[in-house]
């Protein structure tokens, strides 16, 4: 009905902003990361996250996400990503969920004065 309709109405809005933010140039995409839950907590997910990190520094490259919730947005903002738009997507028979699309620009391996 019409909440359905509402909730693909701002999922296609937050796909256009990813897709503007992608627009900007080269980057990666982390399109899904999941730790088993026995395996949470142990430091699983940050290693994973800065093996992605690494490689898209050495290519100089921003790395784009987007997350559910405000325990995933706190992860990924340890992880060096800084939210750039957030969204609420509602629907009378589920419950809301607020969408980050997040970003993390490439760290400088090294810095030259010349």
């Amino acid at each position: 009905g019409t909440q359905v309709k509402a909730r693909f109405s701002a999922l296609e809005h937050m796909e256009a902003a990813r897709d503007r933010l992608a627009g900007q140039g080269p980057h990666w995409y982390v399109h899904m990361l999941g730790v088993r839950p026995e395996d949470q907590r142990q430091g699983n997910g940050r290693v994973i996250m800065r093996i992605i990190c690494a490689l898209a520094d050495q290519d100089a490259l921003p790395v784009h996400l987007q997350v559910v919730g405000s325990k995933n947005k706190a992860f990924f903002e340890k992880c060096g990503f800084r939210a750039m738009q957030s969204m609420d997507v509602s629907s009378e028979s589920s419950p809301t969920l607020k969408i980050h699309l997040m970003t993390r620009v490439p760290f400088p391996k090294s810095i030259e004065l010349v």
